[in-house]
């Protein structure tokens, strides 16, 4: 069986430097033979069967070389990488893509509409607002969090403490999307919760937690992320964390089946396929918050969703891995008929 891992962004260096490093780092099943379709911010197209063999490609080609292909494996993370190309390889050029589908992707792309679907599905969610423009005035008081619906990595996110930094937060947040989501801030644990399908059936993982201070509350981009000031970005902070981690989290079971009860909750709400990510803070009663829903994973030894496999005893990670690329190749003829049916609407 033949993979196409796409790979780059649309939007900026950042966002393409960021998904060719997971790229390099992934899980090559041995089920597959592996090669790269490189999408350039400045629109430029390349194949790679190799990091010095590279061809160069038109757009029109794409549809006719993705194809001859069983599956799309996406690591591009920029908002359309996450849901409009996602879209496009299995809607239009007819290819099952690995992870959820872009209309679930476009739920979890928007913080506000993630929000509104698990309160509405009954997982708790620190009170927010959506704001459109510019107001000098924190609609929740403070200390509260401002960021910028369809951002990740913690970009443009601002923990205001006092009241008068919260117009410089808001305009910080509009600079990066035209809604910003002010939330209160949940003093306390910062978890995240992983869902893996394991024979068709969604399973919760091992959380992991970051060990936030009250000197560190939250973590920023350069906590996640090592980048240059020329967009290069290293694997420094995966080898040398500025918060520490631990995976598993030592969770009360209580605290773990009401965390896996709404992840699974949240699995099922967001339509989510193969896998989800959930960000939860836990306040000093032990009550968990959603913050958001993250459904990366790069398919690495380091990716997060690798690590809770890992620290869970009965799972295999190059298993899971190749079951559940074997699973999406054999949806290939389901979504060639429903290319059809797309094509014909």
């Amino acid at each position: 069986m033949k993979a196409l891992h796409l790979v780059g962004s649309t939007l900026n260096d950042f966002y393409f430097n960021l998904s060719y490093v997971y790229y390099q780092n992934v899980f090559r099943s041995s089920d597959f033979s592996h090669v790269a379709l490189l999408r350039f911010p400045n629109g430029d197209w390349k194949l790679e069967h190799g990091e010095s063999d590279r061809t160069d490609i038109q757009f029109e080609d794409i549809n006719q070389i993705a194809s001859e292909f069983d599956i799309i494996v996406p690591h591009m993370f920029c908002p359309q990488g996450m849901t409009s190309y996602r879209g496009y390889f299995e809607d239009v050029v007819g290819v099952p893509v690995v992870g959820p589908s872009s209309r679930s992707n476009t739920l979890t792309l928007s913080k506000w509409d993630t929000k509104s679907l698990a309160t509405a599905a009954g997982v708790r969610c620190p009170r927010a607002v959506r704001m459109t423009q510019f107001d000098s005035t924190a609609p929740l008081g403070v200390p509260c969090i401002v960021k910028p619906d369809t951002e990740d990595n913690s970009i443009g996110v601002t923990l205001v403490r006092v009241a008068e930094d919260f117009p410089a937060a808001l305009k910080k947040a509009l600079s990066f999307a035209p809604v910003a989501v002010v939330e209160e801030y949940i003093d306390g644990r910062e978890i995240r919760i992983g869902v893996v399908e394991v024979a068709s059936q969604a399973q919760a993982l091992p959380p992991i937690e970051y060990h936030v201070t009250k000197d560190r509350p939250i973590r920023t981009l350069r906590d996640k992320l090592d980048v240059s000031d020329d967009g290069e970005i290293a694997e420094t902070r995966w080898e040398e964390p500025t918060i520490p981690s631990s995976c598993p989290a030592d969770v009360a079971p209580d605290l773990y089946k009401r965390m896996s009860d709404a992840a699974l909750t949240l699995h099922h709400a967001l339509s989510s396929r193969d896998y989800s990510l959930y960000d939860f803070r836990v306040d000093s009663d032990g009550t968990p918050y959603l913050l958001e829903s993250c459904p990366f994973w790069t398919f690495s030894s380091r990716s997060i969703l690798s690590m809770m496999i890992q620290a869970d005893g009965s799972l295999d990670l190059e298993s899971i891995i190749g079951d559940i690329w074997r699973k999406t190749a054999a949806r290939k003829g389901q979504v060639e008929e429903q290319k059809h049916a797309f094509l014909a609407s």
